[in-house]
């Protein structure tokens, strides 16, 4: 792995209805906001704020609902 490198894992457990995916790396905001829509996009200008919108929505699905939060690392 590179100091680089943007990665994204579950750091939920299994079997409950919540799940936590986090992503890292340079390229963590631009990934986010690709796979999850909202009225507004994750931004530094919004960091630290929980938004509500949709994981992977497409014409033939709405996706499903899911709240998403930007927090800058150092």
């Amino acid at each position: 792995m590179n100091e680089n490198d943007t990665i994204a894992a579950i750091c939920s457990g299994v079997g409950g209805s919540i799940a936590l995916i986090r992503i890292s790396g340079l390229e963590s905001l631009d990934i986010a906001n690709f796979v999850w829509k909202a009225k507004k996009p994750l931004s530094a200008e919004l960091t630290r704020k929980f938004l509500l919108g949709r994981v992977l929505p497409s014409s033939e699905s709405p996706g499903e609902t899911a709240f998403a939060v930007f927090m800058k690392g150092p």
